[in-house]
């Protein structure tokens, strides 16, 4: 994956230094540092990392709200950066299905689900349909 490894190699085996998700998310190329203590960028020894930047990955929740004489499933994208004790999200729900920015409910932190998961169902509630029934059914009352 980084090339040969052998005495002599002037390519060596490559060492990402540290920061490559933060250097790449800012724009910057990162640099790999060869057995000799040679610079030279990544691109010549790492793959890509097809588009995704670790700094993108959002985190999701997902629980449900009494609304009138019912319940209303939400799934919420958290928003990234400092989330104090009540962060912000886009709440995804049959009443939002474009996403809502609103504030997260208290004991948000055991409520998460993996992103996958989170993202087939805010594609059934923007196509206008339910979430599946065994996922309702695990899901906290807020």
């Amino acid at each position: 994956m980084f090339g040969p490894v052998g005495i002599g190699s002037m390519r060596g085996a490559c060492a990402v230094v540290r920061g490559l998700a933060t250097r790449i998310s800012a724009g910057i190329e990162p640099v790999c540092v060869n057995a000799f203590g040679s610079q030279a960028p990544t691109s010549s020894f790492v793959p890509p990392l097809a588009g995704i930047s670790v700094a993108e990955e959002r985190e999701y929740i997902a629980f449900r709200v009494p609304e009138g004489s019912g319940l209303v499933t939400v799934v919420a994208a958290l928003e990234p950066g400092d989330r104090g004790r009540f962060p912000w999200a886009v709440w995804y729900s049959e009443l939002t299905p474009n996403g809502e920015f609103k504030k997260v409910p208290g004991g948000y932190a055991n409520w998460r689900i993996a992103g996958s998961v989170a993202q087939v169902v805010i594609d059934l509630i923007q196509a206008g349909r339910p979430a599946p029934d065994a996922f309702v059914a695990g899901l906290p009352i807020a």
